[in-house]
């Protein structure tokens, strides 16, 4: 059984012991004090523990717990801001206030909104022609002076929810009135509501508990965007998922700021891995088991979403899934048991006018007992197998790969690249350090084109960026995310335990604490940091007009470069220009990139409308969106006749032991078959072999 460790380029440090220590009461000003300790000894930036950090801390907690401002009262915030510059001291343990002032407050404005909610949900919403509702104004608004006040803001967000509800069940029911499924809608909107309030006021961990987490996050987020603090209990849940040998679906949840239930993560090899079309921050909107009742999860908790997904081991569950990009997918999945005793990473041969191997590699992830059993060593092994069919050239697709270990990222590089240096890190002390392949020769030297978009980051903007410097493979696709970092996760106790990298409890009630150490350097002294990775060739990326970027955060580290000359033997340039020209011309041809382009226009047009709230104009608000994006996939999901797909003789052999495999295979074949980023990195990859061929 592999012991995988899929989150982005995190070192694990924790210590040995069988004592479990759940239900143990939290010392929430000790837990401050050991996360100011570790913050001030462990983080890259070494921040001041002062009324600067003190009064970003303090913004950041109210946003998270009231990022509406549909609780909290101006006069709350007034109370509470007498402690903006106070939290610095609270680490230093100086004084102890904040947290025994905003727990009861809170409590008392969830109870009062919880029986407000429900008040205004009792009656018919009144609905006024032309009225709108800024999007922007939304998530940016003042707080309120007066309950009339608050009470006029929860209509508007309720006004929002209800016709939202109007419209999804007049959309399932055929319906063209929204207004005939009011009174249903409400009644649905209620118990959401309802339930919103009392996960936060009944959360499992305590209340008290509940709202410190978010009192460390918020310290935590004063930093960068990649530290955080991990309550004992999440640690736990997250660990369990890694070494747990029962049957799985392979995928560990989390809960986002806007309360939604999204993908964390995904076990390599396990089924959603190996579905190809899930992905982390996918937000789940529906199960529905084989023969039951389909389930909604708006407003779900983790606990009752992961009891849903626990009621079978043999049926086939449907999860109805939100992507970043605003398409809903459903998605089949039968659970598996995670010995991957197959590897993860499959190859796929492009046969056209050239043969060309195809591998997609979601995350780079690594075994904790042999660091030789990773994904860059899987990958060697399907490009063996996919060698032995006589390849001419080789995609590897690492879109929508947030990252994963470092020490694969570049393992994966030393598959392509003979011998020499990497990257460089540099630590909290301005220590750089120069990260080589130490191993001779390459397992494939032949054309080689690396797939990205901006969901590529970390990890794999470092295999990107090492490529590209070296002119070994043409970058293609969408400017990565843009985060250089690199995070270790620690116990916040340190003085139980000694023996090191275990994934058992500790003995301590203590929370851990995921830590930016250092940043990570191009082989030429530049960082990808905010800036990610430019491709050499460029293709239309929806994701450029989603907020989703590194550079989107106000906390992130800053971009910066280093003097440190590097020594590297780049091989002979490739023929970018010439190659980017061909591909320009066939992308200005092609009707599917064309539709993309004005819908990204379009889309961009979106995010500044205002949401109406008069239901006939609603409707049409929403029935345009659905058109347009019904029209954009019908456009751009179209089977390629440039290429036939098809599988390894090794990977049919196997697939014919395995009916569910085969089935997860096919749908593997016919989205590969119909993909216009694949067709066309395909074309450019047989121009680049034909001009090697001149």
């Amino acid at each position: 059984m592999k012991n995988f460790w899929v989150i982005s380029i995190f070192i694990i440090s924790t210590f040995a012991s069988n004592t479990d220590v759940t239900a143990q009461a939290l010392n929430l000003k000790k837990e401050t004090q050991l996360l100011e300790t570790s913050l001030s000894s462990n983080h890259y930036s070494k921040k001041q523990m002062d009324d600067e950090l003190s009064s970003k801390s303090f913004s950041k907690l109210i946003d998270l717990m009231d990022p509406e401002a549909i609780y909290f009262t101006s006069q709350d915030i007034r109370i509470l801001k007498s402690f903006e510059n106070q939290i610095d001291d609270e680490l230093k343990g100086k004084t102890w206030k904040l947290l025994d002032v905003v727990i009861p407050i809170y409590r008392q404005r969830l109870t009062e909104a919880e029986k407000g909610l429900s008040d205004i949900l009792s009656k018919p919403i009144t609905f006024i022609k032309g009225k709108e509702l800024s999007i922007d104004t939304a998530t940016h608004l003042p707080f309120s002076e007066f309950d009339e006040d608050i009470k006029t803001r929860w209509k508007d967000h309720l006004t929002v929810e209800v016709l939202n509800q109007m419209y999804n069940i007049c959309s399932i029911v055929g319906q063209n009135n929204l207004l005939t499924k009011e009174a249903e809608a409400r009644e649905k909107t209620k118990i959401i509501e309802k339930r919103r309030v009392r996960r936060i006021l009944d959360h499992p961990e305590g209340f008290e508990n509940y709202v410190a987490s978010i009192y460390f996050d918020a310290i935590t987020s004063a930093f960068d965007p990649h530290t955080n603090y991990m309550s004992k209990t999440t640690w736990q849940n997250f660990k369990s998922l890694l070494t747990s040998e029962e049957l799985s679906f392979g995928i560990n949840l989390d809960e986002s700021e806007t309360g939604n239930i999204v993908i964390e993560s995904l076990v390599p090899g396990g089924p959603a891995w190996k579905s190809g079309q899930l992905n982390k921050d996918d937000v789940l909107l529906e199960l529905h088991w084989e023969g039951k009742e389909t389930v909604d999860l708006t407003a779900s908790d983790i606990q009752e979403v992961e009891e849903l997904m626990g009621q079978s081991n043999t049926q086939k569950l449907n999860i109805k899934i939100k992507k970043s990009s605003g398409e809903i997918l459903t998605v089949s999945l039968i659970k598996e048991k995670l010995d991957n005793d197959d590897n993860t990473v499959k190859g796929l041969i492009l046969s056209g006018s050239k043969k060309i191997g195809y591998i997609s590699l979601p995350g780079f992830y690594s075994e904790f007992e042999n660091l030789n059993n990773g994904c860059a060593n899987d990958v060697a092994k399907e490009i063996i197998k996919l060698k032995e069919q006589k390849i001419d050239g080789l995609i590897l697709d690492i879109r929508y790969n947030g990252g994963g270990s470092l020490y694969e990222g570049m393992n994966l590089a030393g598959i392509f690249i003979d011998e020499g240096p990497l990257m460089s890190l540099k630590n909290r002390d301005g220590k750089t350090s120069v990260l080589k392949d130490m191993n001779r020769g390459t397992i494939y030297d032949g054309p080689l084109l690396l797939m990205v978009n901006s969901s590529s980051a970390s990890a794999s903007e470092v295999l990107a960026s090492t490529l590209q410097d070296y002119n070994r493979a043409v970058i293609v696709g969408g400017n990565t995310y843009g985060k250089a970092s690199g995070q270790i996760i620690i116990p916040l106790d340190t003085t139980v335990g000694k023996t090191p990298n275990q994934l058992d409890n500790t003995n301590s009630p203590h929370g851990f604490l995921k830590v930016t150490i250092e940043k990570l350097y191009r082989i030429n002294g530049k960082s990808a940091q905010l800036r990610g990775v430019k491709p050499d060739i460029t293709l239309p990326d929806i994701f450029d007009v989603i907020d989703y970027k590194e550079s989107n955060y106000s906390n992130a580290l800053p971009y910066d470069s280093i003097n440190k000359k590097i020594i590297y033997q780049q091989l002979p340039a490739l023929p970018i220009s010439t190659l980017s020209k061909s591909s320009q011309q066939r992308i200005i041809s092609n009707s599917a990139f064309q539709d993309l382009n004005k819908f990204i226009k379009t889309y961009s047009d979106w995010m500044q409308a205002p949401v109406p709230l008069y239901p006939p104009d609603f409707k049409k608000y929403n029935d345009d969106r659905q058109v347009a994006l019904k029209t954009l996939k019908k456009s751009i999901v179209k089977t390629t006749i440039t290429f036939k797909v098809e599988n390894t003789s090794y990977e049919n052999q196997v697939l014919q032991a395995d009916p569910y495999k085969k089935e997860l295979n096919d749908l593997l074949l016919k989205r590969t078959q119909s993909d216009i980023y694949i067709e066309e990195s395909y074309s450019i990859i047989t121009d680049l072999i034909n001009s090697n061929n001149k």
